[in-house]
This record gives C-alpha cells, structure tokens and sequence, in this order.
C-alpha cells in the first residue's frame, strides 16, 4: 500500500495507517470524529463519525483515499492501493 501523509502527531502512531488484511482494511480510531473512505474518481465509498479506539473495515478493491478529521480539529490522510 501506499503511504500518504499524516498530521496526527499526537496520536500514537499505532493508530495512524490502516492496514490491509484478508481483502480488507482496518483502522482504529484515535479519538473521536468523521472518517471518509473515497475512490479516486472522489465517490465517498464510506462515511462514519467514528468514537476512540472503534475499529473501522472497508472493503481492499482499487485505490481509496481514506482521511480523518477528529473534533478537536486534527488530521490524518492516506492514499490506499490494494495489492
């Protein structure tokens, strides 16, 4: 996969990149607030207002660009590729 940019950096890092296992992603939320899951065309595959430490799943097919926004304000972004 590849790796895009984070900007969390107060979060541990264990929960920074998702990771791709069995044909699908996990993620663990850090904190509370909104994860988007979008393909490249910019279709939002995937839309949740997360709680901390929830684990998230979507399905590995194609590129997706997954990001996160916590309510206090950070930021996390990743550029996904399935393998």
């Amino acid at each position: 996969p590849e790796e895009g940019t984070s900007s969390l950096a107060d979060l541990p890092l264990s929960h920074t990149r998702p990771v791709a296992q069995f044909g699908q992603w996990t993620w663990t939320a850090p904190a509370e607030g909104q994860f988007v899951v979008a393909d490249l065309a910019g279709r939002v595959l995937s839309n949740e207002q997360a709680v901390k430490d929830q684990r998230l799943e979507w399905e590995a097919q194609g590129m997706h660009v997954a990001s996160f926004v916590s309510n206090d304000g950070r930021r996390a972004s990743w550029t996904l590729g399935a393998h």
